[in-house]
């Protein structure tokens, strides 16, 4: 009943003489509900629909159940829906819950009368909004609840229902999911709840496949054999619980593990043995609710630990303890989107175990909800050199559809040993006592595309530890941490504390402190952080698709050609240069890119050769031409030179110019010798006019 009457938001808690409780802030009626009877909370108060008020009649005896009587009286002659509940506070105090609006012109001619008829003050007979919600105790103590029997309250449940509809309706605005609509004698049916973990459909195990084909359930966990399965109940013989109740349990969390949502799972339900899931089949609104709602919630909490070597464990935290002074090196409208992508950054090393991970710029709109793509851009390019390196040479154009883009972050710095004053060192502990991260609660995908970036922020800052308003602030870098917050920014924080509360993701304590949540979701956000991410995903993978048949668009045709322009330019210039300036130049400049250091050889190369493809130009054909084009003896006193120099590095340095190339030639398919039909067969060896040979950079370099 109070989900009908009452608006989900605006809930507060007060204390037992009657005033608002400070700092503490009551997101849900659930979440006040558990406060109650905890510190200064006595109880909790909350917002009536425009459509509904109340009147509080507050007169002391016979005149107070007179009006009430006289109240209800009226509404029973004019046809308005009704509910009378004693307030608590002594005889004659009620509560006249009535759907009509608190302005209704007859309401208030009614309200006013009653006034004059019983010499009542404005105070003791009062129409209001805000007011103790049906399953909320008085604030002294003692809950009475509604007048009438419980058949009489359910009918009126759907009565009012069937006048004023859901809260929030799916048709609505807002786009949120609209439950059946209620029926003579039912409320309506409660809103399946979609799979929180996307994952691909596949066939159900043969055991869970057979029971629903043949109606013969599998054994569970603990069942000894030839123990016999009961309706009800723990079987007496072997202790194990394998009611029908639980095999459809864990019949419904195997559905759900093998991807289907409520609505594939309840055609496969509809379609099993008739003596498989028959419980779920005599009642949809009581397996969607008990059984298919309460998985998807399980399945959503569980946060199984990473392992993760203690070296990538080292370098995540550092990073994160860097980024509050980094993101405060931003403007503060730029932070939130900075922390979203670092912290998603940061997420993947811990699930690859490794300090380099890919980083798409469309697996980040996914990660974090940002849809414009230039804010992650900048937001990249920003983290470049202050939390990592960005490596762009790891995207190559002959394999868009697996390269990307990657990010590296720096090993954590190793403390140097101490003296304690005697002489004697302090040796720090081993890097396997190095602790695990705790498990962050899985959150699923679109959420935060629905909450936004500032409640990542501050969600990812409050998952450490519980904090107050203003430590959240300094500790997660939305603010300057020199001065403390104002009063506007620590009223944002407030209301993004309160979001991420109504989705279950924070929770507020008696004392004002706020810690992350480890409730149930949201059914709201989860609905519309799905629709969100189905969205998203469709859009991102029509990009992808695109993207990787390389087909082109008005503006990268317009690109190529401009850089073809501009290479031919360029071609021309040379061109027109004396010879002996061509002479000077080639030197000048093949002297000072041997002075380079091998990291800037390789970038520099990769970047003119990028260069050349997005003009247009096949590198693998350009080098085959200009091998073609030299002479036979320039050629070979240049590999003898080259050899030479290559003899003369150390060994090592050998090793890193030659993968170096070798890079560089799988990234643009160049062959190692020039004309050899040369490719890479299924197992991975290099193969010449059919003939396998092994892959041994050092001798292919040498060749």
């Amino acid at each position: 009943m109070d989900d009908l009457l009452f608006e989900p938001s605006g809930w507060f808690a007060i204390g037992a003489d009657n005033l608002r409780v400070p700092r503490v802030v009551v997101a849900t009626r659930e979440a006040g509900l558990a406060m109650i009877g905890m510190g200064s909370v006595a109880t909790i108060v909350g917002r009536l629909r425009p459509e509904v008020s109340v009147v509080d009649v507050d007169l002391a005896g016979p005149d107070g159940d007179a009006a009430a009587e006289l109240l209800t009286r009226w509404c029973l002659r004019t046809g308005v829906w009704h509910l009378v509940r004693p307030s608590g506070g002594g005889p004659g105090r009620y509560h006249v819950f009535i759907a009509l609006p608190r302005t209704d012109p007859d309401l208030v001619d009614v309200v006013d009368q009653l006034r004059v008829d019983l010499s009542a003050s404005r105070t003791q007979l009062d129409r209001r909004t805000p007011v103790r919600p049906l399953t909320a105790p008085h604030r002294l103590g003692g809950h009475p609840g509604p007048q009438g029997a419980a058949e009489d309250l359910r009918a009126a449940a759907v009565a009012l229902h069937r006048l004023l509809g859901p809260v929030s309706s799916a048709g609505g605005p807002d786009g949120r999911p609209t439950p059946a609509a209620a029926t003579q004698d039912r409320l309506p049916l409660t809103p399946p709840l979609p799979p929180g973990r996307p994952r691909p459909r596949k066939a159900l195990a043969a055991p869970w496949a057979g029971y629903l084909e043949d109606g013969v359930a599998p054994p569970v966990a603990g069942q000894r054999q030839g123990c016999t399965a009961v309706a009800h109940g723990t079987c007496g013989r072997c202790g194990s619980d394998h009611s029908r109740s639980t095999i459809e349990a864990i019949a419904t969390k195997h559905l759900l593990h093998c991807g289907h949502d409520a609505t594939s799972a309840w055609h496969l339900i509809r379609a099993a043995h008739p003596d498989a899931m028959t419980k779920a089949r005599d009642n949809k609104d009581r397996w969607i609710t008990l059984v298919w709602n309460r998985a998807v919630q399980e399945d959503l909490a569980y946060s199984p630990a990473l392992e993760v070597d203690d070296d990538v464990v080292a370098a995540v935290t550092a990073a994160r303890g860097r980024l509050p002074a980094l993101a405060r090196t931003l403007p503060p409208r730029r932070r939130p989107a900075l922390l979203a992508v670092a912290h998603q950054i940061l997420d993947r090393a811990l699930r690859t175990n490794s300090r380099r991970v890919p980083v798409p710029e469309r697996d980040l709109v996914l990660d974090t909800g940002l849809s414009d793509r230039k804010t992650i851009r900048a937001a990249l390019r920003h983290l470049d050199g202050r939390l990592g390196d960005l490596h762009t040479d790891a995207w190559t154009p002959a394999r868009r559809e697996d390269t990307s883009f990657e990010y590296e972050l720096p090993p954590a710095p190793t403390p140097a040993a101490a003296s304690d004053g005697t002489g004697l060192l302090q040796i720090p502990p081993p890097s396997s006592h190095t602790p695990q991260p705790a498990p962050v609660r899985y959150v699923p995908p679109g959420v935060w595309s629905v909450l936004g970036p500032t409640a990542h922020a501050v969600w990812r800052t409050l998952s450490t530890e519980p904090a107050s308003v203003e430590d959240l602030l300094a500790r997660t870098g939305l603010t300057d941490s020199a001065a403390p917050p104002s009063a506007g920014q620590t009223r944002t924080a407030t209301e993004t504390l309160t979001v991420l509360a109504r989705a279950g993701l924070a929770a507020c304590t008696v004392d004002g402190t706020w810690t992350a949540a480890t409730g149930p979701y949201s059914a709201d956000v989860l609905a519309r952080a799905d629709r969100a991410h189905r969205a998203t995903t469709a859009a991102i993978g029509a990009e992808r698709a695109t993207y990787r048949a390389a087909s082109s668009t008005s503006w990268s045709r317009a690109r190529t050609r401009a850089l073809k322009a501009q290479i031919a330019r360029e071609h021309a210039w040379w061109d027109g240069l004396e010879p002996a300036e061509q002479l000077e130049r080639r030197a000048r400049w093949r002297a000072t890119f041997d002075a380079l250091p091998l990291i800037e050889k390789e970038q520099l190369t990769s970047r003119l050769a990028r260069r050349r493809v997005d003009a247009g130009i096949d590198e693998r054909a350009r080098h085959a031409a200009w091998t073609a084009a030299q002479d036979p003896e320039t050629a070979r006193r240049r590999a003898l030179d080259r050899q030479a120099a290559y003899a003369r590095l150390p060994e090592p340095l050998q090793h890193a110019h030659v993968a170096a190339w070798q890079r560089h030639r799988d990234t643009y398919g160049i062959p190692t010798r020039p004309g050899d039909p040369e490719n890479t067969d299924a197992g991975g060896s290099r193969t010449i006019a059919g003939h396998a040979r092994p892959r041994d950079p050092i001798l292919h370099h040498l060749r």
